[in-house]
């Protein structure tokens, strides 16, 4: 007798492929049907612009590499035996960002990331490494999140280290909401869907999309399917 376990276990698992499957593909449908639009032609509503960073503020420094940046997002693992698995232990992730620029012959965009929900699909800005125990920066890297006294000299080369910033420069796309002007510069923030920001080419990004969407329906339907197998093996064996 299959447990009751197993079936709520797979219909979590199957809504939950359903619900990914169908944020990627209305995030495909949205990224195709909306023209890209000149900055200096952007009005109140869903757009789509391309160009590249300014800043628009002092910039921040990631304190993983020193780069001087508009946004940065680190993340220390203490533990972790692969990519995609870990053991446990101290984990620290910092953000921060600062409204910048996307500019274009037409002129410039504000995006405005505080308090905004955003998605970053990035190739070329991030890094993942493996801490260094002899690296000065990566001491010092410990140091500045409190991190030394809880990561011993012998375990730090199980420290992985993750780091993603955006430069100015960087040919961005982006896909948002415009709900006001500052200084005639259209600010886009998060409306009823989230800042896409992507280093891709749009053809690119609708590739990566539609086939995470693929994926995703693909898994659910398998996961559906077994649940179907398991059914009729319970209740007609033989």
């Amino acid at each position: 007798m299959i447990s009751a376990l197993f079936y709520i276990t797979s219909i979590v698992i199957a809504l939950a492929c359903i619900g990914a499957f169908y944020r990627y593909y209305q995030r495909w449908k949205r990224i195709r049907n909306t023209e890209t639009t000149p900055i200096g032609d952007v009005r109140r509503g869903c757009c789509e612009i391309k160009g590249k960073i300014v800043a628009l503020a002092p910039t921040l420094r990631s304190p993983l590499s020193g780069t001087p940046c508009v946004f940065y997002d680190v993340a220390i693992i203490h533990g972790m035996r692969n990519r995609w698995f870990s053991r446990g232990g101290p984990v620290i992730q910092d953000k921060s960002h600062e409204p910048f620029g996307i500019q274009d012959e037409t002129g410039v965009a504000v995006i405005d990331l505080k308090n905004a929900k955003y998605a970053l699909n990035l190739d070329h800005k991030r890094r993942i490494t493996r801490a260094k125990p002899a690296d000065k920066a990566f001491a010092s890297l410990l140091k500045h999140y409190n991190l030394s006294d809880d990561v011993e000299k012998a375990d730090q080369a199980g420290v992985i280290c993750y780091e993603t910033f955006l430069e100015e420069g960087d040919d961005l796309y982006v896909l948002g909401y415009v709900n006001r002007f500052d200084n005639d510069r259209p600010v886009f923030t998060s409306g009823e869907h989230s800042i896409l920001i992507s280093d891709k080419s749009e053809k690119k990004l609708l590739h990566h999309t539609l086939l995470y969407a693929t994926l995703y329906l693909l898994l659910s339907l398998l996961v559906i399917l077994l649940i179907f197998i398991y059914y009729f093996m319970d209740h007609y064996p033989g």
